[in-house]
């Protein structure tokens, strides 16, 4: 069955349309046959997001790995979610590809949490998880392209917690998962106000946004995911909550500093949001390709699974995690 395989496999990789394979080579996006021959390897973010709610509304913790594509697409799914609240701890790990996030996050009343590629993911991810049950509401930690996850070691893992999930259509309050009703009853927007004022207190917390005093005269505010860009010899504040800011911890540094520098990446989240006309703007440009051109791994997956499907074979082909399936799943 194997040299089969191997036999179709070669044929198939030398029938590709030369035209389509030149558009990949200039263009470093991969030719449609191939995309869509790939495409069914791969789950829908919409439909993975959904899977998670359900598990966090009755009570389940839910981990939901997406892009930034995907994120748009979901978001009638969270902006209920903030108004109903949660069971369960939900954070959708979103990959960010093309747009920064931070902007959207905001629009749909959802916490964002920007993630420092110099600590465990898994922290990150469990910190997130306790969050959203303290406050009730979904959780978004976002993670660039270009800020690759930090190495796991064999202590780190994430937390489960597995409590009998059951559904309550009156938990704690009446129609608790109307989404109308949810935002018009009394009961329902006193929870929701409750839940803003726990998120507001938990992002003064230096746990996640982390604090390393130097020259108080000079202050660096830096978003988690460029903290390898900080300065040296400044007192920096490295933000991972960036939906709600921690204003008051950026007010009492900022208030005396002589020097403030911001450091940030995408369309400068934190410029627009903290207006110091004083302070100094480095962004972090983006240092990476959707796509390298000339990869051959696309095709050898595409042929394999196209040979599988000519010979009437079931297979399984598996992958690691390239940038090539990152790509695709957009």
């Amino acid at each position: 069955m194997l040299s089969q395989v191997l036999q179709k496999t070669s044929e198939i990789l030398s029938t590709l349309p030369k035209a389509e394979t030149d558009h990949f080579l200039a263009s470093r996006t991969l030719p449609y046959p191939v995309q869509k021959q790939l495409e069914k390897f791969l789950e829908k973010g919409e439909a993975i997001l959904a899977k998670a709610a359900g598990y966090s509304i009755v009570g389940k913790r839910a981990l939901a790995l997406i892009t930034d594509r995907d994120l748009y697409s979901n978001t009638s799914i969270l902006k209920s979610l903030s108004f109903t609240g949660i069971r369960g701890g939900l954070t959708a790990v979103v990959l960010e590809l093309f747009e920064d996030i931070r902007f959207f996050t905001e629009k749909i009343h959802t916490p964002c949490i920007d993630y420092d590629p110099r600590k465990p993911l898994t922290s990150y991810v469990n910190k997130a998880l306790e969050y959203s049950e303290a406050s009730e509401l979904p959780f978004i930690l976002r993670i660039p392209l270009y800020s690759p996850a930090h190495a796991e070691t064999e202590t780190e893992h994430v937390e489960r917690v597995s409590p009998r999930p059951y559904f309550n259509k009156h938990w704690l309050r009446p129609y608790r998962w109307n989404i109308i009703a949810s935002r018009t009853l009394p009961k329902c927007i006193e929870d929701h106000k409750r839940n803003i004022k726990v998120l507001e207190e938990l992002c003064e917390e230096l746990e996640l946004n982390q604090l390393e005093e130097k020259d108080p005269k000079k202050v660096a505010i830096v978003s988690a995911s460029c903290s390898r860009e900080a300065p040296e010899d400044e007192t920096t504040l490295i933000l991972a909550f960036m939906n709600p800011l921690p204003k008051k911890t950026i007010e009492e540094l900022t208030a005396k500093a002589e020097k403030i520098t911001i450091v940030d990446s995408g369309r400068l989240y934190l410029k627009e949001k903290i207006r110091l006309d004083k302070a100094t703007v480095k962004k972090v440009e983006k240092k990476y390709e959707k796509t390298c051109g000339g990869c051959p791994f696309p095709y050898l997956l595409y042929a394999i699974a196209k040979a599988l499907d000519e010979i009437n074979e079931v297979g399984v082909v598996c992958t690691d995690t390239n940038c090539h399936v990152i790509t695709l799943s957009t």
